[in-house]
């Protein structure tokens, strides 16, 4: 694992989600205190340290910002990336 970069905690307060320097993100369950899934699909090398995190309001979708340019959106309840939202050049 990386330093962590942000942290956003689901309104029910049952999970939060973290990005990492490490190019991942991760979703923890709050109740038992374990790493539920690793989420993983920004840039590798050197472009890929993920910055941020928002969770909807319903918990179950997650979007991530990455160092490589694109925001992700995440379904945390089957670990899928939806979406990559690319275009932004700085």
């Amino acid at each position: 694992m990386g330093v962590v970069n942000a942290v956003s905690i689901d309104r029910q307060g049952l999970r939060c989600v973290t990005t990492s320097d490490d190019h991942t993100v991760r979703v923890w369950n709050l109740v038992s205190g374990c790493c539920e899934q690793v989420l993983q699909g920004h840039g590798v090398a050197a472009y890929g340290v993920v910055f941020d995190v928002a969770i909807s309001a319903d918990g179950s979708l997650a979007a991530t910002v990455s160092e490589d340019f694109s925001c992700r959106v995440w379904d945390l309840d089957s670990e899928e990336g939806l979406h990559v939202l690319e275009g932004h050049s700085g």
